[in-house]
């Protein structure tokens, strides 16, 4: 009753009020973030090791349960459980809601690195992944060039258009599959080995000495040449060669001297496709928070600016956009809207016969 009666007697005063609310609806609706799906918090993190040609027993015994019981002592855990199979093992862990969603991963993986190195030397390190639905791809890239060849279509990919990306505002991480990678091979003669008294084992230390960030590579034990794999590595071969991995200091031997360095293509593990042509795809996440839809929009305004730079006889398209379905959803939320406006004046048109308060 004392709304009615105010509305009577002060109407301008209830209409300024009903502006300003609408006003601030209309605001707050503009500045909400838009995804996919809501922000949920999953505090589960998974840890996944490779222990080639191992039983499940072995697994078990040897990763499974060093990793249980070095996690085990964190805080707030809810379960745990793994798995040993065959050459794997997966421990996952579930914690309760009052854990720190920012910190468990963190917590986990300094965890495992502390005990990393009391693992048999054949498991390759643990992998920490923390659940987070943030991680599923924006907006999805490829980039084709049938001339190309596959390594300079990841060269392309990550030399010049993950940079571009990586750049703007609310993209968290750009990730290509597909494509070959360049690596540095060494292929170290054995009769030059013995003649000079050096190792594999001298040539790992003395490269890992020289701090080029070189991973343990394989070793092909078939024919006169062993192979030894350098992943990542940003030095060129002439800089591999003069490396010194033996002899003295007045009468050195290089690596050049003992093996043959060369520049090849990694073996691809992974390969993708673009409307049947050879493809590498690069898939882009979003920060934790940013709107969908305007992190795309920057990345298709970015197109013709990263078109510019790639190659002629390439080309980049969008294989899959994500914020396609959220802008279908939102126009046929605005369309419910409008409808719903035009029916209730309708209903109040055909009661009341004003047109005025209708």
């Amino acid at each position: 009753m004392f709304l009615t009666i105010l509305s009577v007697r002060r109407p301008i005063a209830v209409i300024a009020i009903y502006l300003a609310v609408a006003i601030a609806g209309l605001i707050t609706l503009v500045s909400l973030p838009i995804n996919l799906f809501p922000n949920v918090n999953i505090p589960v993190v998974t840890i996944v090791s490779t222990y080639p040609g191992a039983g499940p027993e072995e697994v078990e015994v040897q990763v499974t349960r060093p990793i249980e019981d070095a996690v085990a002592g964190l805080n707030d855990i809810d379960i745990l459980t793994s798995t040993s199979a065959e050459g794997l093992s997966t421990v996952v862990i579930q914690f309760t809601e009052r854990a720190n969603p920012d910190l468990i991963g963190t917590d986990v993986e300094r965890r495992v690195n502390q005990i990393a190195a009391r693992l048999p030397a054949d498991v390759d390190r643990p992998t920490v992944t923390k659940i987070d639905f943030d991680q599923a791809p924006a907006i999805v890239l490829g980039i084709t060039g049938p001339t190309l060849a596959p390594e300079e279509l990841y060269r392309i990919a990550d030399e010049l258009v993950r940079p571009e990306l990586e750049r703007l505002s609310g993209v968290a991480q750009v990730a290509i599959v597909g494509g070959r990678q360049q690596e540095v091979r060494i292929e170290a003669d054995p009769e030059r080995l013995r003649a000079r008294g050096i190792s594999l084992a001298q040539i790992q230390g003395s490269l890992a000495a020289a701090n080029l960030n070189i991973p343990s590579g394989s070793i092909s034990q078939g024919g006169r040449a062993y192979s030894l794999r350098l992943y990542g590595l940003a030095a060129t071969p002439e800089d591999l060669g003069r490396v010194v991995v033996g002899g003295t200091q007045s009468a050195p031997v290089r690596l050049a001297d003992v093996a043959a360095i060369r520049l090849a293509a990694r073996d691809q593990s992974q390969i993708s496709r673009v409307n049947r042509e050879p493809a590498v795809v690069l898939r882009i996440t979003k920060q934790g928070g940013a709107n969908l839809t305007d992190v795309v929009d920057r990345v298709r305004a970015e197109l013709p600016n990263i078109r510019r730079l790639v190659p002629a006889e390439s080309a980049v398209t969008v294989v899959q956009d994500v914020s396609v379905a959220i802008r279908t959803s939102l126009a046929g939320v605005r369309d419910e809207l409008v409808f719903a406006v035009f029916l209730t004046s309708l209903v109040l048109l055909l009661f009341l016969h004003r047109l005025r308060v209708s």
